[in-house]
């Protein structure tokens, strides 16, 4: 699901990336960070009544 790069040099690097496989649950990720958000403000709605 990730792709690791490394690249032989000083200082040493190192690059990260999704596979195919590991872009296809970015739609997820997003639906995730939506409920997340909306979580969030109903919570903060419930602190302030």
């Amino acid at each position: 699901m990730v792709h690791r790069e490394v690249y032989a040099q000083v200082p040493p690097k190192v690059e990260y990336s999704f596979t195919e496989k590991g872009r296809s649950i970015i739609p997820v990720l997003d639906m995730m960070f939506a409920w997340g958000k909306d979580f969030l403000k109903d919570c903060r709605l419930t602190a302030d009544s």
